[in-house]
């Protein structure tokens, strides 16, 4: 994913956030919010995964992109 689409994905969750805010100060219904907050959630994942997976692409070797990929496991 290039880094432009990553960018107009961020901005997008940028968005939802703000609106979680503004459900919050409305006193908006519990479940509606926590939907929203799920949402933001699968969408940063989605971001995440594609960070990956470009940087695994352009690994030289799979020795680096298994390294790489112990690397990512730790943090999970």
């Amino acid at each position: 994913m290039a880094s432009s689409d990553l960018q107009k994905h961020l901005n997008r969750i940028e968005g939802q956030v703000r609106s979680i805010s503004k459900m919050i100060d409305q006193e908006r219904n519990c479940l509606d919010i926590i939907q929203q907050i799920i949402a933001v959630r699968a969408s940063l994942t989605q971001v995440g995964l594609k960070l990956m997976e470009s940087d695994l692409v352009n690994c030289d070797s799979a020795l680096e992109a298994r390294e790489k990929l112990g690397r990512l496991f730790k943090l999970i």
